[in-house]
């Protein structure tokens, strides 16, 4: 068979087109007859060697991570029922072997095809199609959202010209050259806009009117991202996923707080993210040697009891501990009206005026004015004339002085 093989890192001119022995699947692996390999700009880094394709691969390689063909062998443990079969896979990243006439493959990455599936537009989603639905799914767009995509006729920006339009949004779309703003109008974008002028800023600002973009799409970085950046409303979204350009976009922390912008990077190099994460705080600190003994998830612990116990409601004072003011209302059924006298034994005649305050409460059954022998002192103005009379209660006598003026 024949391959493409790479020595040394550098241009399109370090790939060697060379006869190759035809590789043997293992456990678990097939071999696949390549129709079609997929060919992206993180190919071509990884080709020249530069860091935003990761981690540097081994030489000499046969480069190709996207590959659809049909399977011809199986090794140990697979399904014979599998060759003949029309698949797409993706070999992993760095130099997988796609570029070959024949590669192997893991059983269990292979995606089966429909007749009506081409192998190339089938590679064009096991690579470039999975990246933009993730994109677009952290983008989290919603129907009124107007769109910008950069790139437009190109590998992602194709798709999210289609799948934003189909989503009910405003697309506009960016592109350098006529033929390439024919496919991105033909794709559905409702209005395009040559990157390559310095133009197409105002353009965009004559087709929105009072609007402004809510969401850029940014992939190429550079000048074209940063006047994306600028064309944002209040509120708006800069998804950025790579700087085809050659830099990525630049913006500062004003940028941001004016306008209350939400920038977010969800792709680069998975080494240098590594090397951005933070250590765990908990490993570099020595009071936290000692870890809290875990519980397994099927113990239910039964709920902690709260500290703060309702209070009791409040008893009334009991009579035979205590001894409560004779003239209080609430204790006890009302209590039974005075009998008045004179001093001379001879019945109070009853009066038609007003009567005092207190003349309401007396000694009751339930109020042991008889025990307590306490003296009751009233004044105040009364409707009798002035006497000294005696306040007779059934219970008991308790002399009071009545003051009258």
């Amino acid at each position: 068979m024949h391959a493409i093989r790479q020595y040394e890192f550098g241009p399109p001119e370090v790939l060697r087109y060379e006869e190759a022995a035809e590789p043997q699947p293992g456990a678990g692996q097939v071999r696949i007859a390549v129709e079609a390999a997929g060919v992206h700009l993180l190919d071509t880094s990884i080709r020249k060697g530069e860091p935003f394709g990761g981690a540097q691969v081994a030489l000499p390689m046969t480069p190709g991570r996207e590959v659809a063909g049909v399977v011809e062998l199986t090794g140990d443990g697979v399904d014979s029922a599998l060759v003949g079969r029309r698949v797409v896979v993706h070999l992993g990243p760095g130099g997988s072997g796609g570029y070959a006439e024949r590669v192997i493959a893991p059983a269990s990455s292979l995606h089966e095809l429909h007749d009506h599936v081409g192998a190339p537009e089938a590679v064009a989603m096991i690579g470039t199609g999975r990246t933009a639905f993730g994109i677009l799914g952290l983008a989290d767009l919603r129907s009124d959202d107007i769109v910008l995509v950069p790139a437009a006729a190109g590998g992602l920006g194709s798709l999210f010209v289609q799948v934003v339009r189909n989503h009910g949004c405003t697309v506009i779309g960016l592109a350098g050259g006529p033929e390439k703003l024919a496919l991105a109008q033909k794709l559905g974008a409702h209005f395009c806009a040559d990157y390559r002028t310095d133009a197409w800023p105002a353009e965009v600002r004559r087709f929105l009117g009072d609007r402004g973009l809510t969401v850029v799409l940014d992939g190429v970085g550079g000048s074209a991202g940063r006047n994306a950046l600028e064309l944002l409303e209040v509120g708006g979204r800069q998804v950025m996923f790579g700087w085809s350009s050659g830099a990525p976009t630049q913006f500062t922390s004003d940028d941001v707080v004016s306008r209350s912008l939400t920038v977010t990077w969800i792709a680069g190099p998975p080494h240098a993210q590594a090397r951005r994460r933070p250590p765990c705080p908990r490993s570099r600190s020595p009071r936290r040697r000692r870890r809290r003994p875990r519980h397994p998830p099927a113990i239910l612990l039964p709920p902690r009891r709260s500290r703060h116990r309702p209070r009791r409601p409040r008893k009334p004072p009991n009579n035979r501990q205590s001894s409560p003011h004779p003239l209080s209302p609430w204790h006890g059924p009302p209590p039974a009206p005075f009998a008045l006298q004179l001093s001379n034994g001879e019945p109070a005649a009853p009066s038609t005026g007003p009567q005092h305050p207190l003349a309401q409460f007396g000694p009751s059954p339930s109020t042991p004015v008889g025990r307590s022998r306490k003296r009751q002192v009233w004044s105040g103005r009364s409707p009798q004339p002035p006497a000294e009379v005696h306040a007779r209660g059934e219970r008991g006598v308790s002399p009071a002085l009545i003051d009258q003026d």
